[in-house]
């Protein structure tokens, strides 16, 4: 006989082919029905799926159940947290991982307790760090479904999984059925015969254990009425012992289990469920924006802070933590994963659009405040090195003046890279203290200009610069087809491009753009039987040279199908007009690319 710890939970998602807009609606019923359920049964209790955002939801509607629900955490009825939102796994960088959870644990401190466990039932498999990142975040446990290979990876359900290159650990339970194989918890033979026992038999046959966990629950479904009544019923018919239990039960005893076995790698096998291995290329506007903010955030915002809080200037970490949301958000796995509805993928952007805005005021903010207090003048500049090291090399900085005769006196070697003018302007209101007058704005030019610069880690300098009757180095146009640094050359031959490496390693098709049929959906990329793929051709080349940056700026026009349907039966297709931009930069290893013109003409 097996001991079987059933745990009554739900999963939670905030939007997935509903938006969260729907789902705030379904829990404001749900919710309420759990508290008062868990209120009748002192002895029941209830998993609210791991993540505190669908709990802040409800309680922005109902801030009078505040009490109720901690008065329950407080009693070991209502488990919460630990996380923000239930995180994607694969493309979520480590440190989003680790900020969700801080925030997760921040946020729960109001409600009370948390759960101290890596739970992460859907997830669409694993990075083979996951043991770093929990054990950082300050869990020695995870409770997952999705990616595992028993019988190859591992032979047991529960075993011990190590990080890379560390001494990382943690303790891992894997629900094989996922976290819906004791869903609905019917006292019939039916259900007992058909689900639970042959559930409990085919863990057991893995895990090897005298106690096995069966997670009871289902997306947006319900707390179990009279839990303990029916688990009463249940242990008069089935073949097992089942008690009504809670993870962090099972997870004490899972640590008493005598040899547990290691393992250190990912998991993303599709064996006893799907981890859609292809979802990578799924909506990737939406990851690339992820990406991008993540970039924001952790380079630039992040570090400001640190530099604005050492200059004296208070920015409170709040705002921080609500920008970190608006990302976070979506960052659940189905959102970032993308397999959500267009209606949801649209609200994602817009957060991610917030969080974007919030940067730019932080670091705004930030930025004018330090330049007020260093009383700069019009011809001063402040350059920002966010890094913890003392930085020594090149920086890209923009310069607002009048004129583009301009140079640094302490940078002699400085180079415009880019230039835009701005042109005079009528009827200009200026309110000034003596009322308000219309003006003309006079022109001015936007500069990009690249210079050598050393600068302290996490901190800034003042750089100044003044007109002159000579222009600063800057951009020429020619008709070569080739760019090089010290590093690459690249050129433009015969219709493709070619990448050379100063010990003559040669790689004659560097870049090529292809155009193939995706016949899936948002979850899994699927090839369309019979498609040939398609190279986009460029015809024309030329670059701009100056003696810090080379460009190579290709265009071409091409004709593809419209859709699916005519890529097997051409009967229509459009034109495909792209121009891309690619730069080689004095003194480093990195290639700079921008598709600039995306247009498309039926």
């Amino acid at each position: 006989m097996v001991k079987a710890h059933i745990v009554n939970h739900t999963h939670w998602d905030r939007e997935w082919y509903f938006t969260s807009a729907d789902a705030l609606v379904l829990s404001e019923q749900l919710f309420t029905e759990v508290i008062e359920e868990l209120q009748k049964h002192p002895e029941a209790n209830f998993v609210l799926d791991g993540q505190l955002s669908i709990l802040d939801d409800y309680v922005a509607l109902y801030p009078e159940k505040l009490a109720d629900i901690k008065q329950l955490i407080a009693d070991k009825q209502l488990f919460i947290g630990p996380w923000f939102t239930q995180t994607d796994a694969f493309f979520a960088h480590g440190e989003s991982i680790l900020r969700n959870a801080m925030i997760g644990i921040f946020d729960s401190k109001k409600y009370g307790d948390y759960m101290k466990i890596g739970y992460l039932p859907d997830t669409f498999g694993f990075n083979a760090q996951m043991p770093t990142l929990l054990a950082h975040a300050g869990f020695d446990n995870i409770i997952f479904w999705r990616g595992i290979h028993l019988g190859e990876q591992v032979q047991s359900t529960y075993f011990k999984w190590q990080g890379l290159g560390d001494e990382a650990e943690i303790y891992a339970i894997n629900m094989p059925q996922g976290y819906g194989t004791g869903m609905l918890l019917e006292p019939t033979s039916a259900y007992v015969n058909g689900r639970l026992d042959p559930a409990i038999d085919f863990i057991t046959q893995y895990s090897q254990t005298k106690e096995v966990l069966i997670p009871s629950g289902n997306d947006q479904l319900n707390i179990i009425t009279d839990f303990s009544g029916k688990l009463a019923q249940i242990n008069e018919m089935g073949r097992h012992s089942y008690a009504l239990s809670t993870y962090q039960d099972f997870i004490e005893y899972v640590k008493t289990l005598p040899d547990l076995k290691h393992f250190r790698g990912e998991f993303r096998s599709p064996v006893l469920a799907r981890v859609h291995k292809t979802i990578g290329s799924s909506r990737m506007n939406i990851k690339l924006k992820s990406a991008e903010l993540e970039q924001k955030l952790l380079t630039r915002i992040e570090p400001l802070l640190v530099i604005a809080k050492a200059s004296g200037i208070h920015i409170s970490e709040r705002l921080l933590m609500h920008t970190w949301k608006k990302l976070l958000e979506g960052q659940a796995h189905d959102s970032l994963a993308g397999c959500v509805s267009d209606p949801v993928a649209e609200d994602i952007l817009h957060r991610m659009k917030e969080a974007d805005e919030l940067c730019d005021s932080i670091e705004n903010t930030i930025v004018k405040k330090i330049a007020d207090d260093l009383s700069l003048a019009s011809n001063e500049i402040l350059v920002f090195n966010t890094e913890l090291t003392r930085f020594s090399g090149y920086k890209d900085i923009e310069v607002i003046t009048k004129t583009k005769q301009i140079h640094f006196p302490e940078y002699p070697d400085a180079t415009i890279t880019q230039e835009t003018y701005i042109e005079a302007r009528e009827n200009v209101l200026e309110e000034t203290p003596a009322g308000n007058q219309f003006i003309e704005e006079p022109g001015y030019y936007v500069l990009q200009v690249r210079l050598g610069i050393d600068l302290p880690g996490l901190g800034y300098k003042v750089i100044a610069f003044e007109e002159t009757k000579q222009s600063l180095d800057a951009m020429t146009q020619t008709d070569k087809t080739a760019i090089q640094n010290e590093h690459y050359k690249i050129a433009f031959q015969d219709g493709g491009i070619t990448l050379e490496t100063p010990d003559g390693a040669k790689q004659p098709v560097f870049i090529e753009l292809e155009d193939s049929a995706n016949a899936g959906d948002t979850y899994d990329y699927s090839p369309l039987a019979g498609d040939e793929p398609r190279s986009f051709l460029f015809t024309e080349a030329n670059t701009e040279k100056s003696s810090k940056v080379e460009r190579l700026i290709l265009s071409g026009v091409g004709k593809f199908p419209l859709d699916l349907d005519d890529r097997l039966n051409v009967t229509k297709e459009g034109e495909l007009a792209i121009q891309m931009t690619l730069e080689l930069k004095i003194g480093s290893e990195l290639l700079f690319l921008l598709i600039s013109k995306w247009i498309t003409r039926f």
